[in-house]
C-alpha cells in the first residue's frame, strides 16, 4: 500500500491522520473510513485526507466511491503522484481503463523515477488489447526493479529497434505454439526490424520501417508484434519503442473499426446468382491444423471440375492470423454467394440469405460446452456420426446431415509397381496427447481408476455401450464427453496398437505423432508421414492397415487403406456403427487374442468398394446442391 506524508497546506489533525493510518495498516477498513469521515467534517479541503480515505475505500472493495474520493484528493493536490497512482487504481477496478491511463500517466510525469505506475500503465494497455504497446511499459518496470518478472520469458513475435539483435533472433529456429491440438502448426517466430531487408532474409525476418509501421499493421495477414525490443536505458530508444507500440495499437484500433463497418455492409448485401453464372465459394480455413487445409484444397479442386469458383482463404502456415478484419475483407472482395467451412460456426457477417456449410470433424470446444449458438435459417451442420449430431443438437441446430470423411482417390490407388508385403502398418497419431490435458486435471486420481475399469473390460472384448461409458462416468465423477471423447477414444486406438506390437508374427510399422512416449511401440515406430502420396505409397506397401476407431466404420483412414488395396484389421464396432458396415471386406477383431488370429487371413470380399463414393467430386456435388437448393428460392433475396 502507498502512503505518503501529508502535502495539504491545511492537515487534519495528526493524531486523527496517525490514527487513521495506523487502523488501515492493521486491516481495519470500516475503522479507518470513520475516522476519516469524521476528521474530513473538520477539514473538507485536506486532500491527503481524502487519499486516506479513497485508500480505506479501496480496501473495502468499495471502487466507485474511492474512485470519487480520489479524484477530489487529485484535485486538492495535483503535485502528489501517489494520489493519481491510487485514483488510476481505482479507475481500473472500475473498468475506466482510458481514464486510468490518464490518471497513471500524471503520475508518471510528476515523478519519472516511479516503477507502479509503468506496472500499472502495462497491465492496462494489456487488457485493452494492446501487448506490443504493453510491453514497452512492463519492460520499463522489470529494469527498474530488481528480479521483476512480468513479461512471457519465452520469445514471441516481436519488433527489435535493431536490426542486427532482429537477424540473430530469426536465425535461432523458434517455434510460438498457437493451440495444443495434434496437427496443429506452430508459428516460426516473426522477428520484424527497421532496418533495410536483404535477399537471404528468411520469410520470418521482416523489414518495416518505423514511419510506415502503421499502415503496414492495418491489414496484414501476418501475425502482428506481441513486444517491442529495445534497450530501457537508452532515452532514444525509449522514446522510439512507445511510438512503435502506440503504432501498432493504432492499427489494431483501425482493423477492430475496418471488422465492425465490414460488418454492417455484409449483412446487407444479399447473395444473387445470375443466369449461367459460376457459383463463387468461400473457403475460408486456419492454418492450424493441416489436415483440414488439405482437405479444403481437394474440395476447391473438385469444385473448380464442376465449374463453381471456389475461394480458398487460407492462413499461410507458420506466418498468418486471420482476425474478424481479414475474414471479413475476403467476404467483401469475392461476394461469395456461400461459405463452407471447418470446425466454425463462420456466419457471423454473412447476410440471412447467405448459406453456411460447416463440416463438423472434431468435437470442438464450442459444441461440447452445450451453450446455444447463434444458428440461422440457412446454416446447414454436416456431421460425421451420431455422437456429433447429438452435441450439434444441444447447441440448437436445426438442420443437420450426415457426412462422412472423404478420400483422396487421385493419390489413393493401386500402385503395381510397388511390391506389397507381408506386414502390417498403422497411419494416425497417438490419442495419448488428448489424456495428458485430463492428466493435468484435479480428477487426475479419478482419470487413472476410470481408465484401468475400461481397460479390464476393454480387453475383455466388452463391447463398449453408451450405458457403460456413462455408469462409468457418473462412478468416478467425470463428464460423459471426457470418458467418450478422451477415455474412450484413447482406449481403442493406443490399446489396439499396443496389442499389434505385442501379438503380430508379422513386421509392424506405425506412424505418427507421440507414439515414441510408449515405450511397448517405440520400436515399431517409424516416424510421421505428409498426408498424401506418402501415405499412399505406405498402404500399397502393406498386406494390413489397422482401423482402431470407436464407432465409425466410414473412416478417412480405413477408406484410403481399402482405396490402395490394402486389407483393413478392423476394431469391431459394428455394435454402435452407422451402416454400411462392410462385413465381408474387412478383417475384425475385439481382443488381442482376435487380432492375432486375423493376421494371415483373407476377408471373403474384396476391401475396395469401401472407398467408392467417397471421392471429393462427390463431395463437391453434395455442397453445391445444398447450396443451390436455398439460392432457388427467390435467388437468394
Amino acid at each position: 500500500m502507498t502512503t505518503s506524508p501529508p502535502l495539504s497546506p491545511s492537515p487534519p489533525p495528526e493524531d486523527a491522520w496517525r490514527e487513521g493510518l495506523l487502523r488501515l495498516l492493521a486491516g481495519e477498513t470500516a475503522a479507518a473510513t470513520g475516522i476519516c469521515l469524521e476528521a474530513l467534517n473538520q477539514a473538507p479541503k485536506d486532500g491527503e485526507l481524502h487519499y486516506l480515505l479513497g485508500l480505506a475505500l479501496l480496501e473495502a472493495q468499495e471502487n466507485a466511491r474511492a474512485a470519487g474520493v480520489l479524484s477530489r484528493a487529485a484535485g486538492l493536490i495535483p503535485q502528489a503522484p501517489h494520489v493519481w497512482l491510487a485514483l488510476g487504481r481505482a479507475l481500473r477496478r472500475e473498468k475506466r481503463l482510458d481514464d486510468a491511463l490518464t490518471a497513471h500517466g500524471q503520475a508518471l510525469a510528476l515523478d519519472p523515477a516511479q516503477a507502479d505506475p509503468l506496472l500499472e500503465i502495462g497491465m492496462i494497455l494489456m487488457e485493452k488489447g494492446h501487448p506490443a504497446w504493453a510491453s514497452v511499459y512492463l519492460r520499463r518496470f522489470e529494469d527498474r526493479v530488481q528480479d521483476a518478472e512480468v513479461l512471457n520469458p519465452r520469445p514471441v513475435d516481436a519488433y527489435f529497434l535493431d536490426s542486427d539483435q532482429a537477424r540473430k533472433a530469426a536465425a535461432i529456429p523458434t517455434l510460438i505454439p498457437r493451440f495444443r491440438i495434434v496437427n496443429s502448426v506452430p508459428g516460426t517466430r516473426l522477428c520484424f526490424h527497421p532496418g533495410p531487408p536483404l535477399p537471404e532474409d528468411p520469410p520470418h525476418l521482416i523489414s518495416v520501417p518505423e514511419e510506415g509501421l502503421e499502415p503496414f499493421f492495418r491489414l496484414t495477414p501476418l501475425r502482428r508484434p506481441l513486444m517491442v525490443h529495445f534497450n530501457p536505458r537508452d532515452p532514444e530508444q525509449n522514446a522510439r519503442a512507445e511510438g512503435i507500440g502506440e503504432a501498432i495499437a493504432r492499427a489494431e484500433r483501425f482493423r477492430e473499426q475496418f471488422a465492425a463497418a465490414a460488418l454492417v455492409r455484409l449483412k446487407n448485401r444479399p447473395p444473387r446468382l445470375g443466369p449461367g453464372e459460376a457459383l463463387r465459394i468461400l473457403l475460408p480455413s486456419s492454418r492450424h491444423d493441416r489436415d483440414l487445409q488439405y482437405q479444403m484444397r481437394l474440395l476447391a479442386r473438385a469444385l473448380l471440375r464442376r465449374g463453381a469458383r471456389p475461394v480458398l482463404a487460407l492462413e499461410r502456415p507458420e506466418l498468418d492470423h486471420f482476425d474478424d478484419a481479414l475474414w471479413r475483407r475476403a467476404l467483401e472482395e469475392h461476394q461469395p454467394h456461400a461459405v463452407m467451412s471447418f470446425n466454425r460456426l463462420f456466419n457471423q457477417a454473412l447476410h440471412p440469405k447467405q448459406p453456411l456449410i460447416v463440416w463438423w470433424q472434431d468435437p470442438m470446444p464450442i459444441l461440447a460446452d452445450g451453450e446455444p449458438l447463434p444458428w440461422r435459417e440457412r446454416d446447414l451442420a454436416w456431421s460425421l456420426c451420431p455422437e456429433f449430431d447429438d452435441l450439434l443438437r444441444r447447441t440448437g441446430a436445426q438442420r443437420i446431415a450426415r457426412q462422412s470423411f472423404r478420400v483422396d482417390l487421385e493419390t489413393f490407388r493401386p500402385l503395381p509397381d510397388l511390391p506389397r508385403e507381408e506386414k502390417v502398418v498403422v497411419v494416425g497419431s497417438s490419442y495419448a496427447e488428448k489424456l495428458d490435458l485430463y492428466r493435468q486435471a484435479p480428477q487426475q486420481a479419478a482419470l487413472r481408476r476410470a481408465l484401468g475399469e475400461l481397460t479390464e473390460r476393454f480387453d475383455a472384448g466388452e463391447p463398449m455401450t453408451d450405458d457403460l461409458l456413462a455408469e462409468t462416468a457418473r462412478r468416478y465423477g467425470m463428464t460423459r464427453y471426457a470418458v467418450f471423447w478422451k477415455l474412450f477414444h484413447y482406449l481403442v486406438r493406443d490399446r489396439c496398437v499396443r496389442w499389434l506390437c505385442q501379438v503380430s508374427p508379422l513386421p509392424v510399422e506405425v506412424w505418427g505423432n507421440f507414439w515414441e512416449r510408449d515405450p511397448l511401440i517405440r520400436p515399431f515406430h517409424r516416424g510421421v508421414l505428409p498426408q498424401g502420396e506418402a501415405v499412399a505409397r505406405v498402404y500399397n506397401q502393406a498386406r494390413y492397415a489397422l482401423a482402431a476407431h470407436p464407432f465409425d466404420l466410414q473412416s478417412q483412414r480405413m477408406g484410403e487403406a481399402s482405396a490402395c488395396g490394402a486389407i483393413p484389421l478392423v476394431y469391431d464396432c459394428r455394435h454402435r456403427a452407422e451402416p454400411p458396415h462392410w462385413d465381408d471386406a474387412c478383417l475384425w477383431f475385439r481382443t488381442a487374442q482376435e487380432l492375432r488370429e486375423q493376421l494371415g487371413r483373407r476377408p471373403p470380399g474384396d476391401p475396395r468398394p469401401i472407398s467408392r463414393d467417397k471421392g471429393y467430386d462427390t463431395l463437391a456435388r453434395d455442397l453445391e446442391s445444398a447450396i443451390l437448393r436455398w439460392l432457388g428460392e427467390k435467388n437468394g433475396e
